[in-house]
This record gives C-alpha cells, sequence and structure tokens, in this order.
C-alpha cells in the first residue's frame, strides 16, 4: 500500500511542465540516434522516441529507442504512440482561442456567463483559465482525490466530478492575483466547448484533430477513458518503477482523470507538426497568435513583456516560453506533459524554426516532480547538438 500511496503522489505535479530562418547546418541523423540510444542505456528507460523538424525538409527526422513493452522484442517505431498529457492544453487552448474568432466568446467572458453552476468563480475570466491566474483549486492537489484515485484506477472519473474535488477547496487567490497551475482550469475549458458545440467533447476533439485543422494529425487522439483497442495496440507501455527493478505497467488506466487537461495521446511526428503549424500562422488568425503567446509571469501573475533574467519562464496560453542557455537559440516555446507512465516535450525555436518532441516511458519514484523541460539532461543535450549546428 505504501508504494502505491508514493506512485500516486505524484499526481498534484501531472503534466505540470508537470517554444528570419537562420542557416542549419543539419545535425548528421546518427548523432541524434547516438544521444538517445546512449540515454536510454544509462538510465534504464525501455522506449525513447525523439522528431526533429528543420526549416525546408518536408518531414520531420524521427528516432526510435527501445521496445514498446518490456521484454516484447518489438522495437518502437514511427507508428507508435504515447500519453502526453499535458501538451493536450496547447490544443484545447488553440480550440477556445477558434471560438472567439468566431464570434462565440471573448477570452474576457467571465465564468458565471458560461457555467453558472459554479458561482463561487463566476468572476473567472477564460483568459484566466487558461493562463492559470485564475485562482481555483488544482483537483489533482487534492488528497481525498489521490486516494480515490489510488483505490480505482480503471474508474471513469466524469468532468464534473474531477471538479467537484476543486469546489471543496478554497482558492489559491483572487482571480489575477497570483499564478498556480490548475487542471481544474483545462476542464472547465472543456466544458464551454462543449455548451458551445454542443458536442461531447470527445467527439469535439477527435473531429477537430482529425478534419478541421490545417495540419496532418493522424496519429493523435482523445482518449475519454480507456483506449479503443485500434489505440492500444500502438500505443507504447508506460511504466512507474517504486525501484529499479519494481514496475508497474499503468498502461490499462483510465485517464478519465485527466480529461481536457491532458487526455490526448499522440506521437513525437505529430507533436512537431502541431507545434510548427501553431507557430507558422496555420492554425491561428494573427491577434488569436498574439494572444496565445501573451504571458504572465509564474511568481507573480502579472504581464510579462518577455522572459528576463529575473523571470526566466513565462506561461501564455497552453503554451510557455522561457530563456536557454544556449545564446543563440535565445526564448524558445515550450509545453511538457507527464502521466503516471509517460513524460513528453514539445519545443519551438524561433530563431532556428526547427520543431522538436520527445517522449519516454517511464517515471521513477522520486523524479516525479520533475517534469522535461528545456534545461533537464535530455532535451538540454538536444538543445546542444543543434546549437552546436547553428
Amino acid at each position: 500500500m505504501r508504494n502505491k500511496i508514493v506512485f500516486f503522489s505524484f499526481i498534484t505535479l501531472f503534466l505540470f511542465y508537470t517554444s528570419a530562418c537562420t542557416a542549419i547546418s543539419p545535425v548528421k541523423n546518427g548523432e541524434f540516434q547516438h544521444l538517445i540510444d546512449e540515454f536510454r542505456i544509462a538510465n534504464h528507460i525501455g522506449a525513447i522516441t525523439l522528431a526533429v523538424s528543420f526549416p525546408g525538409e518536408t518531414a520531420p527526422r524521427l528516432f526510435n529507442s527501445g521496445e514498446t513493452e518490456t521484454g516484447n522484442g518489438i522495437p518502437a517505431n514511427i507508428g507508435s504512440l504515447v500519453q502526453i498529457g499535458s501538451l493536450t492544453k496547447s490544443f484545447i487552448a488553440a480550440m477556445i482561442l477558434k471560438q472567439e474568432e468566431r464570434g462565440a466568446l471573448s477570452l474576457n467572458d467571465k465564468l458565471g456567463t458560461w457555467l453558472p453552476e459554479y458561482p463561487d468563480w463566476a468572476d473567472v475570466s477564460i483568459r484566466q483559465l487558461l493562463n492559470h491566474t485564475s485562482g481555483i483549486y488544482n483537483y489533482t492537489d487534492s488528497e481525498e482525490f489521490r486516494h480515490f484515485l489510488l483505490a480505482n484506477p480503471d474508474t471513469y472519473l466524469k468532468p464534473d466530478t474531477l471538479i467537484h474535488y476543486a469546489a471543496q477547496n478554497s482558492p489559491y487567490f483572487a482571480p489575477g492575483a497570483g499564478w498556480h497551475y490548475s487542471n481544474t482550469g483545462y476542464v472547465l475549458l472543456g466544458k464551454i466547448l462543449e455548451k458551445i458545440t454542443r458536442k461531447p467533447l470527445d467527439i469535439l476533439l477527435n473531429d477537430t484533430l482529425h478534419d478541421n485543422l490545417r495540419v496532418p494529425l493522424n496519429n493523435t487522439f482523445f482518449v475519454p477513458h480507456l483506449c479503443s483497442k485500434e489505440i492500444r495496440q500502438r500505443i507504447i507501455h508506460g511504466y512507474y518503477f517504486f525501484s529499479p527493478d519494481q514496475p508497474l505497467d499503468i498502461t490499462d488506466y483510465s485517464l478519465s482523470w485527466m480529461n481536457s487537461a491532458g487526455g490526448l495521446v499522440s506521437n513525437t511526428y505529430d507533436l512537431t507538426n502541431w507545434i510548427r503549424a501553431l507557430f507558422s500562422g496555420k492554425i491561428l488568425q494573427p491577434q488569436s497568435f498574439a494572444r496565445l503567446t501573451e504571458l504572465v509571469s509564474i511568481q507573480s501573475g502579472q504581464p510579462l513583456p518577455q522572459v528576463n533574467g529575473v523571470d526566466t519562464t513565462g506561461y501564455g496560453l497552453g503554451i510557455q516560453a522561457c530563456k536557454t542557455t544556449f545564446a543563440n537559440l535565445d526564448t524558445i516555446w515550450w509545453h511538457s506533459g507527464g502521466t503516471a507512465g509517460y513524460k513528453t516535450l514539445m519545443m519551438w525555436l524561433p530563431n532556428q524554426k526547427i520543431a522538436i518532441a520527445v517522449s519516454f516511458n517511464q517515471v521513477m519514484s522520486g523524479q516525479e516532480a520533475v517534469p522535461l523541460s528545456p534545461d533537464t539532461v535530455l532535451p538540454s543535450a538536444i538543445l546542444r547538438l543543434i546549437s552546436e549546428h547553428t
């Protein structure tokens, strides 16, 4: 029981983390492959997938290392899927902005207008839900929620149930008076999208992903509960390790506890296509894109014109920015996602117009609070390799 409690203690931080084209001297594919092979073996990781999209190349370069399931002998491949956790938030943010473009809502609309059943949060704006300045309690911080999930990992949890856990707790601060990551905000945004479109979230998201965006996302799916047979056959198994020799396969656990805060599965191929399209003007109109990239400080929640030496990371709408230690890369845009057995990161390098996505299929006990970010070991090594060729 103690091991299980430790396993689910990471849920508080799930998905929080748990971005003029310069001439590129292309990195050799073997350098990327060697990098992920070496990292996977040194860290006893089952599988790592990496995609890097360079400007002027027709498709991302794809690199895979390891097996789709420990011991099955089947290599991870171009079609392999993973849970992407909070990278889902960039998709939800884009869909909300598309609704604003159509005149269906405004980012300044109050929650009381759309979801009057939550009067305590009536003065929270849609913008504040998107950039985590709402103050609304994060349901994955709830001890009661964690204990329920521990005992019922296969149970379908309705969005209203997730919101209930948040509503039982006081806000962190008044709307706009601070910054605190809140998955509850994105579950509420999912309910707003359902209300506007009059479609269930799973149908809305999957229709939008496959039919209504100007970018092919044939490997990206919203999973409201358990994976379908087709997805299950393609997904890399995810593992939580209580110790190096004590893994727990979480692949078949319900994804309903993540809902619109993190319920997508995808692969690194689609994620590089997505972030390139998002930052290349293919998804949003210029005014909407400007709103997407308006930053607030993750220290104060106040507007942040640009990241700097004091505020090194800022959060926009479902995406964030940070300074790197590589001067020629400067500021990058990114988001990470983590679930019980997966860590994933996507990055956009605006100076070089390079898109990167990387994922691996294990979470170690004691490392739950360490999300993949540009300054963690593997992403930093990837950035260093690119920096050296820029």
